[in-house]
C-alpha cells in the first residue's frame, strides 16, 4: 500500500496538466514518501460536442471578419484546417505525422495552402484527412501525453471516465484505482508551491487522528498573486441554503504554523484518510460536473462529527481557466439538491427546492427524481446511519 495517493481529475486542461503533474513530482521526488499520482481524464462525448460547436463558431467569426483570406479555399476545407491549426486543444494524436504530410504536400511554412497550390493538391490533402479516424481528431491531447508518460514513470497512472461530464465521478474513479493510505485531491489547473505537500503530509500523517477530519491548503486564483483565500459560510437556514464563499486567509496567531479549524473549505488541495473517504461514501454517483460536490463533502463531514482544517503557509496556485465546456442551471441545481438531501435529508432538500430560482414545476421534477433515485437513497441511508448531529445543530458552533 502506498503512503500517499494524489488524485488529479482533468478535462481539456492542456497545456496546464503537464505543469501540474511536474510540480507534484518535483515536490515529492526523493522525499521518502511512497507516492502515486492518479490522473483521470474526463474528456467525454458531452465535452466533444461542446468543443465542436465552439470551434465552428470561432471559425465562422474569422471567416465573417475577414481575418484570414480564404478566397482560394472552399469552406469545407477551411473548417477542417481551422479545427486543427487554430485550436491547439484538439490536435490529433497523430498530429506530427499529419503536419509533416501537409507541409510536404503544400510546401508552406504553416500548413496552409499558398496561392500557387493547385486544386489537385488540395483534394489530395482532403483525402488524407478523411482517411484518418475522425474520432482521434477531438481527443484531449493532455490525455494522450499522460497515457504515454505512464510507461516511463511508475508513480503515474492514467484512467478515463467518459460516462458523463463530472469532476466528482473522476475523483471517485481515481480513489477506486489508488493504493494510498492518505488521499489528496489537486485539480489539473493548479500548481504546488515548494515543500507544501511534504510539510502537509508529514503533519497529517502524525496528527490525523486528533484532527479527526480533513486538512486543506489555502488557494489563490493566479500564479503570481500575493492574496490567499479560504472559504467562509454562506448560509440561510430558512431557505435551506447551505453554501460557501471566499474570504481572506489568516495565519494562526495563537499557534503559528499549526493548522486551525474552519467550517468549510475547497476539496482542491484537500488531504483525507481513506477511512474518512469511505465513511462519507465518496461523492454521490449522481453528481454531474458543477456545483454540489463541495457542499456535499463539507456539510456531510459536519453532520458526521468530523472537522476541516487549514494548513498554514503556502497556497495552491491556479493557472488555468476557460476549459472549453459549460453547464446549465438545471444541472447545477440538481447537484445542489442531491448534496442537500445527503447531509440534510428530504425536508431541508425540499426547503432548498422551494426557494431556488426557477419554475416550480421544473424544480420539483428534479427534486422528485433525486428522492426516487435508488443510488441517492442508498447513499443518504449510509450517511444517516453514521450521523451524530443535524446540520443545524452543527451550525450552532459557527454562529
Amino acid at each position: 500500500m502506498k503512503d500517499l495517493s494524489i488524485i488529479v481529475p482533468f478535462c481539456n486542461e492542456w497545456p496546464m496538466i503537464p505543469f501540474t503533474i511536474r510540480s507534484i513530482f518535483e515536490e515529492l521526488d526523493e522525499s521518502g514518501i511512497d507516492f502515486e499520482v492518479i490522473t483521470v481524464n474526463n474528456y467525454c462525448p458531452e465535452v466533444e460536442e461542446q468543443h465542436e460547436a465552439e470551434i465552428k463558431s470561432y471559425t465562422a467569426q474569422l471567416l465573417d471578419t475577414g481575418v484570414v483570406d480564404t478566397a482560394h479555399l472552399d469552406r469545407e476545407y477551411f473548417n477542417i484546417t481551422m479545427r486543427n491549426y487554430l485550436s491547439g486543444r484538439r490536435q490529433a494524436l497523430d498530429y506530427k505525422t499529419k503536419l509533416k504530410a501537409i507541409e510536404a504536400t503544400l510546401h508552406t511554412d504553416f500548413g496552409f495552402p499558398s496561392e500557387s497550390s493547385t486544386s489537385k493538391e488540395i483534394e489530395k490533402l482532403k483525402e488524407l484527412i478523411k482517411s484518418k479516424d475522425e474520432g482521434h481528431w477531438y481527443e484531449d491531447p493532455g490525455g494522450g501525453q499522460l497515457k504515454g508518460m505512464q510507461r516511463s514513470y511508475p508513480w503515474l497512472k492514467y484512467f478515463e471516465y467518459t460516462d458523463k461530464l463530472s469532476h466528482w465521478q473522476a475523483k471517485n474513479l481515481g480513489v477506486q484505482n489508488s493504493e494510498g493510505k492518505i488521499l489528496m485531491f489537486i485539480d489539473a489547473h493548479c500548481m504546488i508551491r515548494r515543500d507544501s505537500i511534504v510539510k502537509m503530509y508529514d503533519y497529517y500523517l502524525h496528527h490525523h487522528e486528533e484532527l479527526n477530519g480533513t486538512l486543506h491548503l489555502p488557494l489563490s486564483y493566479h500564479i503570481i498573486e500575493a492574496r490567499k483565500l479560504i472559504y467562509k459560510l454562506a448560509i440561510d437556514t430558512e431557505k435551506g441554503w447551505y453554501h460557501y464563499s471566499f474570504t481572506n486567509y489568516r495565519d494562526n496567531d495563537v499557534n503559528p504554523g499549526i493548522p486551525y479549524e474552519v467550517p468549510c473549505m475547497s476539496t482542491c488541495g484537500m488531504m483525507m484518510t481513506r477511512e474518512l473517504y469511505n465513511l462519507v461514501g465518496g461523492w454521490p454517483t449522481e453528481l454531474g460536473i458543477y456545483g454540489g460536490g463541495e457542499n456535499f463533502l463539507n456539510y456531510t463531514l459536519s453532520v458526521l462529527g468530523k472537522h476541516k482544517y487549514i494548513m498554514p503557509g503556502k497556497q495552491l496556485c491556479h493557472h488555468g481557466a476557460g476549459r472549453g465546456y459549460h453547464w446549465n442551471y438545471n444541472d447545477h441545481l440538481r447537484n445542489r439538491i442531491i448534496a442537500t438531501y445527503m447531509f440534510g435529508g428530504a425536508d431541508i432538500a425540499r426547503k432548498f427546492t422551494e426557494h431556488a430560482k426557477g419554475r416550480s414545476k421544473t424544480l420539483f421534477k428534479i427534486f422528485n427524481e433525486v428522492l426516487d433515485n435508488e443510488s441517492c437513497v442508498k447513499h443518504r441511508a449510509l450517511i444517516k446511519a453514521n450521523q451524530v448531529m443535524t446540520i443545524d445543530e452543527w451550525l450552532v458552533k459557527w454562529r
